[in-house]
């Protein structure tokens, strides 16, 4: 009897029972109260003492009585919270008959895809719907995990659950995830939650794999045909597995895919070009669709467009900032029944000027290059250059200046060489003119795995008259030549140049922005951690040297448009990783930042666009006196602002991904066909979970509520007579 009394009854919430020892506290206040009481000898309190002490036993014995009903409260309400259940042996019977319960783990796609509105809900609402549904209406007994397929994907309840209530208010707590999703990690953590589940015997042991998602290709695809196919498969012939399709047909949707100033900087004053590109994923014609243009949240400008099934457009819209100090540009269209895609940003950088720095090996070496910045005192008035001599390089503070021009150095030595490093990796912009001067010997010795140039020097080229090849014009450098052959572009005199062999590792968006007509490089431009560095491989010349001239650039018609376009370019890394997708990382350095505790690191905030904040950790200061930091978590599209204790602040714009705006989903009959699932094996008939109405739970609230109110009145009894 013992034996069948311990198999039907249990608790469905038995972690609740750990309040319990609760009860403990108010023994716990009485022997503390005891403790504090002071018994002081006073002879003529004897007499009344001998008189009180049957009544004092007699209030003892009611202090004691109310000390056990409020431990009792506790302890009451704590089994109650664990909801006991009892079963006949007629249930047990009925339960033993029946199909065996399963463990159900339950996968949702939160892409923002999902967030597309069809009728009154969005595919996310439906697929939540769904999914409580399923969860009400299993057998009880069944226990159930929940998954976020997302980027990155997320266990909301990794270790299956017997308590639907809490499975259902997991389930309520999703949102769109505007990062995508990775179904390969996803499938990955299904198999690994099932089989730990099969494997765990406290759980009922049939697994039962249910998908929830919209079918995004973009996603989808390598369910098809990709290592995801695979996968399914293996779930398929181990467990219960069913996909349910929330896609529809005949979507449509219109998204503003590019926002597009023509750099990443401005300059007060100056008018900043900004293209916009709207594109029609549906099938369908749209007419006077207004498109916003907005800088810092204020509407600046407006068009009206129209735009046939899947055509792309795109507007010009100008802007003049007034102040210096970061600018958000944005874009918006009409909210539709996809709102994610509906809007854009992009950060820029505005400056009242740019204070550049020329470094000669002799004097007067960069006069002509600083003309042709400013040939009068209109033109690009916002440089203010500042020539020095390669000897005083080691007392210059880098941090004063937005761009260092290299004019024609024998090299660096190799303390400069790692300033001028860490000046470009903090977002600096270096532009390096290489000349007749110029020592490989000395320009090849960094001790950077990440060369300086991007390039090792190997020899002057033979002297000869080489062409240039305009790359069709793709560089932001020579872009405004196009069309304009009589420019003197192509004509320019290039007789010597340094010919150089690439360092393909560690170099990211290398360019290359002229080339001679052989295909040998002329002008080059890579990134170098937030900055950039440009390379002129033949320096222009002001007069012709002992080992005769290397080309006349400085005095044909292409040398002022040329070299203020290449000035532009270089500075256009203000912003750099300012503008993101969802999913990826803000990353940033900070100059002057707070410590941390007093180990060298910094506290930052960081205040997402649905204005909730998060704290961060960034690391010491480097020798530069930045300070490195990242943040990963960008799964909303959004302004992100960025600070530290001492005031210091930066702006990130991040977007979403569009491969999920054509909203194309893949057909169920194309995924790969489940095999009828392995057999069990192991058996499993204990009943798990109590039953919403569990007369126990009933029994045991009506006790408490007697306890509380008996409490109560033997208090103020004893409080009334006290006094």
């Amino acid at each position: 009897m013992t034996h069948n009394l311990i198999g039907l009854a249990g608790f469905a919430s038995g972690w609740m029972l750990l309040w319990a020892a609760a009860g403990a506290i108010p023994l716990v206040l009485h022997f503390l109260y005891r403790r504090r009481q002071t018994v002081v000898a006073w002879a003529a309190m004897r007499v009344l003492l001998q008189v009180l002490e049957k009544e004092a036993k007699r209030v003892h014995l009611e202090q004691l009585l109310l000390l056990v009903l409020r431990m009792l409260i506790l302890v009451v309400l704590a089994l109650a919270l664990a909801r006991p259940f009892w079963r006949s042996d007629d249930d047990l019977a009925s339960t033993e008959s029946r199909q065996p319960a399963s463990t159900w783990i339950i996968a949702i796609d939160v892409s923002y895809s999902m967030s597309f509105r069809a009728d009154a809900e969005t595919r996310l609402h439906a697929a939540q719907r769904r999914a409580t549904e399923i969860i009400e209406t299993a057998p009880e007994g069944d226990a159930f995990a929940l998954i976020s397929l997302g980027r990155p994907t997320r266990p909301a309840i990794a270790e299956p659950t017997l308590d639907r209530l809490w499975a259902i208010a997991e389930l309520n707590r999703l949102t769109i995830n505007e990062a995508g999703c990775d179904l390969d990690s996803g499938l990955t953590m299904i198999a690994a939650i099932s089989q730990r589940a099969e494997q765990d015997e406290s759980l009922p042991p049939v697994i039962r794999i249910v998908i929830l998602s919209d079918l995004g290709d973009d996603i989808w695809q390598s369910a098809v045909d990709g290592i995801g196919a695979k996968k399914l498969r293996e779930l398929g012939s181990k467990f219960q597995l069913d996909i349910e399709s929330f896609g529809g047909d005949s979507t449509s949707n219109v998204a503003i895919t590019n926002i597009r100033p023509d750099g990443s900087s401005a300059i007060v004053g100056q008018p900043l070009a900004v293209d916009v590109t709207v594109k029609n994923f549906g099938a369908t014609e749209v007419s006077e669709l207004p498109v916003q243009f907005v800088v810092n949240n204020n509407t600046v400008a407006s068009e009206a467009i129209g735009l046939s099934a899947q055509e792309s457009k795109t507007l010009r819209f100008s802007y003049v900032p007034k102040a210096a100090a970061p600018c958000v540009l944005g874009a918006t269209i009409p909210t539709d029944r996809l709102p994610a895609d509906d809007r854009r940003w992009h950060i820029v950088d505005v400056r009242q000027g740019y204070d550049v720095l020329f470094v000669e090996q002799q004097p007067g070496d960069s006069r002509v290059t600083s003309l042709s910045l400013q040939p009068n005192k209109t033109a690009m008035h916002f440089v203010q250059p500042t020539s020095v001599s390669v000897f005083e390089l080691a007392s210059i503070d880098f941090a004063k200046w937005q761009v260092i021009i290299l004019n024609d150095l024998v090299g660096p030595d190799s303390s400069n060489f790692a300033r001028l490093e860490r000046f470009v990796r903090a977002g600096g912009a270096l532009v390096v003119l290489l000349g007749r001067r110029a020592n490989s010997t000395v320009w090849n010795e960094s001790e950077s795995e990440q060369p300086l140039l991007g390039f090792e020097l190997i020899e002057p080229s033979a002297i000869e008259s080489w062409g240039i090849d305009p790359l069709d014009y793709r560089s932001p450098i020579v872009a405004p030549f196009a069309g304009f052959p009589d420019a003197g572009l192509l004509t320019t005199p290039i007789f010597r140049y340094w010919r150089i062999r690439s360092a393909a590792e560690g170099i990211s968006q290398r360019t290359v922005d002229l080339a001679t007509t052989q295909g040998e490089p002329l002008l080059t431009r890579h990134r170098l951690g937030n900055g950039s560095v440009t390379c002129m491989l033949s320096a222009p010349q002001t007069s012709v040297t002992d080992d005769g001239a290397w080309n006349a650039i400085a005095t044909w018609p292409s040398f002022v448009p040329l070299m203020q376009r290449l000035l532009q370019t270089a500075m256009d890394t203000g912003s750099a990783g300012r503008t993101v997708l969802a999913g990826e990382p803000l990353l940033g350095r900070l100059r002057g930042a707070v410590p941390f505790a007093g180990q060298g690191s910094h506290t930052l905030t960081v205040v997402k666009p649905d204005k909730t904040t998060t704290q961060i950790v960034g690391e010491s200061a480097r020798d530069d006196g930045a300070s490195p930091w990242d943040f990963g978590q960008t799964q909303q599209s959004g302004i992100y602002t960025v600070s530290d204790q001492g005031g210091s602040e930066q702006l990130y714009a991040v977007n979403v991904n569009l491969s999920e705006s054509s909203l194309t989903s893949i057909r169920l009959e194309d995924l790969p066909k489940p095999s009828a699932p392995r057999a069990l094996t192991r058996a499993w008939t204990l009943p798990r979970n109590a039953t919403a109405n569990s007369g126990f739970a009933t029994a045991l609230l009506m006790a408490l509520g007697c306890l509380l109110v008996t409490e109560s009145a033997l208090a103020w009894a004893l409080g009334k007579r006290a006094g």
